[in-house]
């Protein structure tokens, strides 16, 4: 939230208030679209590796998930 707050954007911004500020935010601010990018690659690269299915049938509750151990 800090990181796009610079740009802008709040709890109370509006839908359509968001959507123009990410329109332009990487004319706006390079070094914020740099922070932002890093977010959402960190974010989508957790999710996905949560959301992988088991590769082995070796997996057993309250273990670690796998997927967490391997390089992505």
């Amino acid at each position: 939230m800090a990181a796009i707050a610079d740009l802008g954007v709040t709890t109370g911004t509006s839908e359509g208030e968001f959507l123009a500020a990410m329109a332009d935010y990487k004319a706006v601010d390079p070094q914020a679209a740099v922070v932002l990018s890093a977010i959402k690659a960190t974010a989508k690269g957790g999710i996905g590796k949560l959301q992988e299915r088991l590769r082995s049938t070796r997996y057993k509750r309250d273990e670690p998930w796998p997927a967490l151990k391997r390089e992505a």
